[in-house]
């Protein structure tokens, strides 16, 4: 029965951990903490302006933009969850379009914000069915 519910995208095992890893997607994490002060207009120009124009690349297959909950109070961080097509398509982004985005944002807020970025390789992805 729970098998039923759920999809299971897996490649065989035989596969290096190398090679398994190149053909699946890559998630780049980027993590931003504000100052408070600016939130509502950087969220208004993450949504309409930079995220667009990060996915414009063409590097990326989908993104989100999510708020993390239980801060301490007056803290304001975001994570922006971008997934990139293959391992090629990040390192594209990285040497082709990132510096420029970032100069970008940072002549916007500098001095607002401390960003952390991070890649995850998706081993996985489990999606639900709908009944």
């Amino acid at each position: 029965m729970l098998n039923s519910l759920f999809k299971f995208y897996l490649l065989p095992f035989e596969f290096p951990f190398s090679t398994f890893a190149a053909m699946e997607h890559i998630i780049y994490n980027v993590t931003v903490s504000l100052d408070p002060s600016i939130e509502q207009d950087w969220v208004n120009w993450m949504r309409t302006v930079h995220i667009p124009d990060v996915m414009a690349t063409g590097c990326f297959l989908e993104s989100r933009m999510s708020k993390m909950n239980n801060e301490e109070e007056g803290a304001c961080t975001y994570a922006m969850t971008y997934v990139a097509y293959s391992q090629n398509h990040l390192e594209d982004y990285q040497s082709n379009h990132a510096g420029r985005l970032q100069v970008e944002h940072k002549g916007k807020y500098e001095g607002r914000f401390a960003a952390f970025r991070s890649t995850l390789n998706v081993i996985q992805h489990f999606t639900h069915e709908e009944r």
